[in-house]
């Protein structure tokens, strides 16, 4: 799964699952939130799970990003909803290609980071039916994929 060449996989998606404003904002909120809590700024990362209303249900973090992920999917997991169809997963970095590929295994639809995707986590991505944005601030993101389930205006 960690390999460059590593086949995408045919994850179950949500079509009808998408992202709003409101969304958007309530991420923003539970990653600052939780960026606020560590205010020393020491390298943490987090992630947090969204219901499809756009209700944070946990927010995990760590300093490895990629960890804070597996944080809030084992959650998922231990609380019996994968898959996650019509939830958000939001994370406070750029997202690579391991974390697009954990989301799309996890069967959810909507991948959120704060900063940019790599070209690698684009094509994962594109293959697996996963929309995925980067840059998410309140009032804009960049839609890398699937754009369909963007539903937010001047998105």
């Amino acid at each position: 799964m960690c390999a460059s060449g590593a086949r995408s996989p045919d994850a179950p998606t949500d079509p009808c699952a998408g992202i709003t404003g409101v969304t958007r904002r309530a991420s923003i909120a539970s990653i600052s939130s939780t960026e606020l809590a560590n205010p020393s700024g020491c390298g943490v990362h987090a992630a947090a799970l969204l219901d499809p209303e756009g209700t944070v249900l946990v927010v995990r973090e760590d300093i490895g990003r990629h960890n804070a992920v597996d944080k809030v999917i084992g959650w998922a997991a231990r609380e019996g909803r994968l898959p996650l169809r019509g939830h958000a997963l939001v994370v406070s970095s750029r997202a690579g290609f391991e974390i697009a590929q954990k989301a799309a295994v996890a069967g959810v639809p909507v991948l959120a980071c704060v900063s940019a995707a790599t070209t690698l986590a684009v094509e994962v991505a594109e293959r697996s039916g996963l929309t995925l944005l980067g840059f998410v601030r309140e009032d804009r993101a960049t839609v890398y994929t699937h754009p369909y389930r963007v539903t937010a205006p001047g998105l």
